[in-house]
């Protein structure tokens, strides 16, 4: 064998263990590595001519460049945007048992502003990612490098000293989500002062893996629906109806789970066994955000808990009470632009009702202060990090990842105000809407004195700058 045999027998070798050691880790150098062998496999086809033996090694090294090009266009590495706030980022889990309702069992994890330090480790983006291949139908591995992903969050950090108490914000996701899909705007809010609390809801999360290695996966059973039924849900409208009322009828049981986790943020501030949150909660500055189900989650919450300010919906219609009765709370929609049409007419006439007219209902009957906002050319997944995780590809179904997530829009975070103007872009911020959350500490303050505010819906392009730069001059944080 020639020197170029054994190197091109080296790289290949190196390739076969890397490649396993990619769907782990995803380094980095694994796409030029293999861009390298086969620009060698060319060059000594060109040298030396086609022999029959190195045939198997070159199709190795074409098929695995194909490989992990495609993996790294349609699931790409990230980095998570900076967290902007004058803290450090903290972070650590817990989980808890709800022994008063069948021993129901919860994954919490804490973002909180932190003291600084050298020699903490970052936490990962999840710590079992492989089970959002159940909730996309896609083998696990595929998700497997969020479990070595790091965020900008020190695990079990102290908090930062500067204030003796920090106020409190809960995060719900969706059905099917997990409880760190928004992990970019936890972080940003942590950083500017909240201890952000985020639940994974047993049996509406994508999966769940408790400390002991249990698993506790998404159950359509726990909704009252069947595979075959989900087939039909966007065709028949008495499936369309019953699914909505399934959801509806989860809204006590996932609101039950905050309301749960209330009662044990208010023991942890009496006595935290690990040390670090006893005394430190501002139990009477509480809001709730949540996206999808979530936000309906969290509307419902902060109409039944006086213990919960304010809350902010993300792209998801009044459902439950609210809708009827309304709110004396603050609450807030954003909302995505791009909406989901159904082939069945029937079945459109119902989903524009929940989308639209359930909103309607829900703010005509509110005596609390309402905002509406919807995103221009947003999808539903734009308000989390799906933009960064998901397919590219996603990007071409816009009721999914609407342009916004494709091209990267964000607003200003920082004080002073903004004048009208258009909100200027930023490189793949998803959907720009951590500066919205700011929304939620000036509504938890007692003495506000922002005045209600009109309800927008579908205003046009031009009237949603102004609209943006009034809303955020209106709703920074209150240390801002």
């Amino acid at each position: 064998m020639s020197h170029l045999d054994w190197i091109m027998l080296v790289l290949i070798l190196s390739l076969l263990v890397l490649l396993w050691w990619r769907l782990q880790h995803r380094p980095l150098f694994l796409l030029p590595l293999a861009g390298l062998t086969v620009l060698l496999c060319l060059t000594q086809l060109f040298l030396e001519g086609l022999r029959w033996f190195l045939l198997p090694i070159d199709s190795i090294s074409v098929l695995t460049l194909v490989f992990v090009a495609l993996q790294a266009f349609l699931l790409p590495r990230f980095r998570l945007p900076a967290p902007t706030g004058p803290y450090a980022v903290g972070t650590m889990t817990r989980y808890w048992v709800d022994t008063t309702r069948e021993n129901r069992e919860l994954m919490v994890q804490f973002w909180y502003p932190a003291q600084a330090s050298s020699s903490a480790p970052l936490a990962c983006y999840m710590q079992h990612a492989q089970v959002l291949g159940n909730a996309f139908g896609v083998p696990g591995f595929f998700f497997r490098h969020l479990n070595y992903l790091p965020t900008q969050a020190l695990c079990q950090v102290a908090l930062a000293p500067d204030q003796s108490t920090y106020p409190i914000l809960l995060f719900s996701h969706g059905l099917g989500g997990v409880r760190t899909q928004n992990t970019f705007q936890c972080q940003e809010l942590a950083s500017h002062g909240y201890i952000v609390v985020a639940v994974d809801h047993s049996h509406y999360a994508a999966d769940i893996v408790f400390p002991d290695g249990r698993a506790s996966p998404f159950s359509l059973e726990k909704l009252g629906m069947t595979p075959e039924m989900m087939k039909q849900v966007n065709r028949d409208p008495a499936v369309f109806a019953a699914y909505m009322r399934a959801i509806e009828q989860a809204l006590p049981v996932v609101a039950g789970d905050q309301r749960f986790v209330l009662d044990q943020l208010a023991q942890l501030h009496h006595h935290d066994p690990e040390h670090l949150l006893t005394g430190r909660l501002d139990l009477h500055h509480i809001g709730a955000f949540g996206h999808s189900q979530g936000g309906a989650t969290v509307w419902h919450l902060c109409s039944i808990d006086p213990r919960c300010k304010a809350a902010l919906n993300l792209d998801e219609p009044a459902l439950g009470s609210i809708e009827q009765r309304g709110s004396s709370r603050p609450i807030f929609f954003l909302g995505s632009t791009n909406k989901v049409s159904f082939p069945d007419p029937q079945v459109q006439a119902l989903a524009q009702d929940m989308i639209t007219g359930t909103l309607d209902r829900a703010f005509a009957a509110s005596t609390g202060e309402g905002y509406r906002m919807e995103l221009t050319q947003s999808g539903h997944f734009n308000f989390s990090d799906a933009p960064l995780i998901l397919p590219r590809t996603l990007g071409r179904v816009p009721t999914l990842l609407g342009a916004v997530g494709v091209r990267g829009l964000s607003v200003p975070c920082q004080p002073p105000p903004v004048s009208a103007r258009t909100m200027p872009r930023a490189r793949w911020f998803p959907a720009g809407i951590v500066c919205r959350a700011h929304w939620l500490l000036s509504r938890l303050s007692e003495t506000s004195t922002v005045s209600r505010e009109q309800h927008y819906h579908q205003t046009t392009a031009g009237e949603r700058g102004a609209l943006a730069a009034r809303f955020l001059s209106l709703t920074y944080f209150s240390f801002a």
